[in-house]
């Protein structure tokens, strides 16, 4: 399977950042995903790092969602010391970027998120970048609401190569984390066949890098990792 399904380290709902590495070094973790979506202080960012150094002395990071406000310096960091070989970010119509990123754009995809989810990821959106980095559940949330951006988003994808994913689960009636009700796309799973959705959708549609976009612990990242594998290997 040339396509690797990475358990992630998501900066997501308060998480113990001291615990989840400590599983990863427990379960034999070097190679995962990194999620900096909610720090935006480079002070905290750089924190983490330190912490992830420390604990896991091989460590790669090879697909790593960034905010907008990280510099090319940050980014030439985590390509030298994680091995980091392609990003993502939103849409510049929902963040707009802080620094050109000219000599990272070949590096560089965009997610549907925000407002792409509902309107669509549009051609504009990717142009300039290497590619699509598919949030698989936020596109099936656009097509269980029949939001008008579905079928915008396919034909995008007929264009641009998908080469990273996010997956997160698609639950039945709204599950409460982070403060609030999540509905249809969820960064929590309860049971695994929340991700029976990707049977839906075709191999072209999944990147070399898959990343677990989801707060559970590193052992039950671990189990979905090995479903969500079976689905695509099956494909």
């Amino acid at each position: 399977m040339n396509k690797k399904v990475l358990v992630s380290l998501t900066s997501t709902d308060n998480p113990d950042w001291d615990k989840n590495i400590a599983d990863l070094v427990k379960f034999d973790i070097a190679e995962f995903a990194l999620f900096l979506t909610m720090l935006h202080n480079e002070k905290e960012r750089k924190q983490i790092y330190k912490k992830i150094k420390a604990a896991v002395p091989e460590v790669k990071i090879p697909f790593c969602h960034i905010h907008q406000n990280i510099s090319p310096d940050e980014l030439n960091y985590l390509i030298s010391d994680f091995g980091t070989e392609l990003f993502n970010l939103h849409t510049t119509r929902e963040f707009p970027l802080v620094y050109g990123y000219n000599q990272f754009r070949d590096r560089i995809l965009i997610e549907n998120s925000g407002p792409a989810i509902q309107d669509g990821l549009k051609e504009s959106d990717i142009e300039g970048f290497a590619g699509v980095c598919l949030d698989v559940s936020h596109l099936e949330k656009s097509h269980l609401k029949d939001f008008p951006g579905y079928d915008i988003t396919i034909a995008t994808l007929q264009k641009y190569p998908v080469l990273a994913n996010h997956i997160s689960a698609i639950v039945k009636k709204p599950l409460f984390y982070s403060g609030r009700n999540h509905d249809l796309a969820a960064h929590k799973f309860t049971k695994l066949s929340q991700f029976d959705y990707l049977k839906n959708y075709p191999t072209k549609y999944f990147g070399r890098f898959i990343a677990l976009e989801i707060i559970n612990s590193i052992s039950e990242q671990l189990e979905a990792k090995t479903y969500i594998e079976k689905i695509i290997s099956s494909k």
